[in-house]
C-alpha cells in the first residue's frame, strides 16, 4: 500500500505516458473508442494511423511491424489498452494529494505502532 503513492507520482513526474493521457481519443470509454470514425482516430496522436510517429508511449517499439499499418495499430491499441485499463488513473494524478494521502498513512501506521506498544507494555 505504501509503494502506491510514491509509484503514481513517479509515473506522473517522469511524463510516462503523458501523451495518452492527454489524448482526446483515450480519454473516451472504450465503447466510445471503438465507434470513433477512420477521421476521428487520425486527428488522435495515440490512437489513429499516426500512433507509431507521434505517441511516445513506453513499449511502442515492441510491437512487430508488418506491411499492414492498421494491423499495426490494432496491435498498438492492444497493448496501450492493457496498460491504460490496468494503471489508467495513474498517469496524471495530483501529486501533491497524493503525498499528503501517505504522508497522512504513514502517521496512522506510527500512532497505532505507538498506542499498541503502550497497550503491550
Amino acid at each position: 500500500m505504501l509503494t502506491k503513492y510514491p509509484f503514481e507520482s513517479l509515473v506522473t513526474l517522469s511524463g510516462l505516458s503523458e501523451d495518452v493521457a492527454k489524448d482526446p481519443c483515450w480519454q473516451k470509454p472504450e465503447r466510445e473508442r471503438r465507434r470513433l470514425s477512420v477521421q476521428e482516430t487520425n486527428a488522435c496522436d495515440c490512437y489513429g494511423k499516426n500512433l507509431f510517429k507521434q505517441c511516445k508511449f513506453p513499449g511502442l517499439g515492441t510491437v512487430e511491424r508488418s506491411a499492414l499499418i492498421w494491423n499495426d495499430v490494432y496491435k498498438a491499441r492492444q497493448l496501450i489498452g492493457n496498460v491504460h485499463q490496468t494503471y489508467g488513473d495513474i498517469f496524471s494524478i495530483n501529486v501533491m494529494l497524493s503525498l499528503m494521502q501517505m504522508t497522512f498513512l504513514i502517521g496512522a501506521i506510527a500512532i497505532l505502532l505507538f498506542v499498541f506498544q503502550s497497550a503491550k507494555g
